[in-house]
C-alpha cells in the first residue's frame, strides 16, 4: 500500500526527528524502526535500547513538541514512553484515507 504524500512526509519528519533525539541522548546501542498499515491506521514506531528517561519529569524539547504537532495537525496521535534503564519508543499513528472515498456519493 502506498501511503498519501502528505502521510508519507509527516512520518518522514517525526522519524527525522525521533533518530536524531536517539544520537543526541539515548547511547542506544539498537534502534527499531517499524512502519505499518493495519485497520485503517497507518503506524510509526521507534524503538532505541539507550538509557530511557522518568517522562513524569522530563520538560519536553522542541522536537518532542514538533513531532507531537506536526501529527495533531493531521488529525494524528503521538505517543512516548520511556523507563530509565530500559529505553524509549516513541509511537505515530495516522487515520489511511480510504481509497475513492472522495467520489463516492456522486453520479
Amino acid at each position: 500500500m502506498r501511503l498519501p504524500s502528505e502521510m508519507s512526509l509527516c512520518f518522514y519528519r517525526v522519524a527525522q526527528e525521533a533518530l536524531n533525539n536517539v544520537l543526541r541522548h539515548s547511547e542506544a546501542e539498537q534502534v527499531f524502526v517499524t512502519l505499518s498499515v493495519s485497520n485503517g491506521i497507518a503506524q510509526l514506531s521507534i524503538k532505541d535500547t539507550g538509557i530511557g528517561f522518568d517522562t513524569s519529569t522530563f520538560s519536553q524539547g522542541i522536537g518532542l513538541l514538533s513531532m507531537r504537532e506536526r501529527l495533531r495537525m493531521m488529525g494524528g496521535e503521538f505517543e512516548l514512553e520511556s523507563t530509565p534503564g530500559k529505553g524509549t519508543q516513541v509511537t505515530a499513528r495516522l487515520h489511511v484515507p480510504v481509497e475513492g472515498a472522495a467520489s463516492q456519493g456522486r453520479a
